[in-house]
């Protein structure tokens, strides 16, 4: 990312916290999508207030919108044209600053999955991630006997069931079970699907209609 600005600090300290409070027994990708949920309203609430952060997230998340917009055109083109959409019509997410915070808001005001997907991205990016359904899956078929899974020095692979399968899948499911299993790791990320992301969304949405 290069230098952290003081906005990039103060929004990863947010995230931060908010993982430490959730006390997840293992990091999955839907802790980031829960983590960032609580940056956007952090940013919410601090932008409601008048003054330079309001009035600079508001500049950034129109040419947040701008941009989308050229993307989204190039890719009807291409459509159009019986082309595949390459990259430069794919939504862009900046590293840092008030340009990925604006460009999150937007996509989250947009269509939430477009959001996820973005936030998965960037988790992807920085290496390997578990998703629930992966842990849920894994210990519904093979939970009973994980007390069997051997992996080899070699750490390429665990073998169970007569399968082989990637050891942080199953370090993650052993520590999962010790933990309080699938239904503590739920609780501790939260409703980021319910509840929670339509009172957001309607919070976020009632900004950008203020900000017009």
């Amino acid at each position: 990312m290069g230098k952290l600005t003081v906005l990039d600090l103060e929004l990863l300290l947010v995230r931060e916290f908010t993982r430490a409070g959730a006390d997840l027994a293992t990091d999955v990708i839907e802790g980031d999508f829960a983590a960032t949920q609580t940056e956007l309203d952090y940013s919410i609430q601090k932008a409601a207030q008048p003054g330079p952060f309001r009035d600079k997230l508001s500049q950034a998340y129109q040419r947040a919108q701008d941009e989308f917009e050229d993307r989204r055109m190039k890719g009807e083109w291409a459509r159009s044209r019986g082309e595949t959409p390459g990259p430069a019509a794919e939504p862009r997410v900046p590293r840092g600053g008030l340009p990925r915070l604006a460009t999150l808001l937007f996509l989250f005001s947009e269509d939430p999955d477009e959001f996820y997907w973005a936030v998965e991205r960037a988790r992807l990016a920085a290496g390997p991630a578990l998703r629930l359904r992966e842990l849920s899956d894994f210990l519904a078929l093979h939970g009973a006997r994980l007390a069997e899974a051997r992996c080899p020095p070699s750490g390429r692979y665990c073998h169970l069931d007569g399968e082989s399968w990637p050891p942080a899948l199953v370090s993650a499911a052993r520590t999962v079970l010790a933990e309080g299993g699938m239904a503590r790791l739920r609780e501790g990320i939260g409703l980021f699907r319910g509840y929670e992301q339509k009172e957001l969304r309607r919070r976020v949405n009632a900004w950008v209609r203020d900000g017009d």
